[in-house]
């Protein structure tokens, strides 16, 4: 049985904020891989909790796109979808680097050091992008880089890409020559911090950008072969990785 006591590090939560933190959390790491049924007679062994909070968690999670809550079969995790992330990275690719260049002149000795820390703590965690703590240490790396160069209206706009975009960073990462080339581009970022350089922040972070999106193409296509016309929500047709 999962202790939910153990995520609850940023003060006191309901049972039901509990519950979807953990959920979210399996979801973006890959335990629980697109396109699984979440059964909730397991989720209640596994939580020790009734079906009530585990019912408002998935409505939760299926607000923000992580829970897809189908007709006859229950809850399952969001599926890929090809434009989504493609969608996701262009934007991300017109406003990080933006921000981060923006930030690299205000950047003082402590922010620095903070960085560093980030830094040092991502590439000391032991499973790489398969770590449970990989998701809340890359965010942080990349958050640390980019506050100084925030408003309260770029923060959310960009946290909500990140949201979005978690779970495809995990896969495209389980790729070994992605993750090996998002390392040196972490250290690269770090440069263009410590040199003061706005030009090299701007460079580097679309770079960076561009080869985890390259990257999970070739995961998901690795994974899944081509993608497939779907129905979206309203009819439309919107391409998913098939059998996921």
């Amino acid at each position: 049985m999962t202790d939910l006591s153990m995520d609850d590090d940023e003060g006191p939560r309901s049972l039901t904020d509990a519950v979807a933190m953990r959920i979210q959390k399996e979801i973006l790491s890959g335990r629980i891989p697109p396109g699984q049924r979440m059964r909730l007679r397991s989720l209640q062994e596994q939580f020790g909790v009734s079906h009530i909070p585990i019912r408002e968690a998935l409505r939760r999670l299926e607000g923000i796109g992580l829970v897809e809550i189908l007709p006859q079969r229950g809850a399952i995790a969001a599926r890929l979808a090809y434009d989504e992330f493609t969608d996701v990275y262009d934007l991300r690719k017109i406003i990080e680097p933006e921000i981060a260049a923006r930030a690299t002149a205000g950047i003082g000795p402590t922010r620095l050091e903070e960085i560093k820390k980030a830094l040092d703590e991502l590439n000391a965690e032991p499973e790489g992008s398969r770590s449970p703590h990989f998701n809340e240490l890359h965010r942080r790396f990349h958050w640390l880089i980019c506050e100084p160069g925030s408003t309260p209206v770029v923060e959310r706009v960009m946290k909500q890409l990140w949201q979005t975009s978690d779970r495809y960073v995990h896969l495209s990462l389980t790729e070994d020559r992605t993750a090996l080339k998002a390392e040196r581009q972490h250290r690269r970022l770090y440069e263009a911090i410590r040199k003061g350089d706005p030009e090299m922040m701007r460079r580097e972070l679309t770079a960076h950008l561009e080869n985890t999106e390259q990257g999970l193409r070739r995961a998901v296509m690795a994974a899944t072969g081509p993608p497939a016309a779907a129905a979206g929500p309203q009819g439309e047709a919107r391409r998913v990785v098939r059998g996921a």
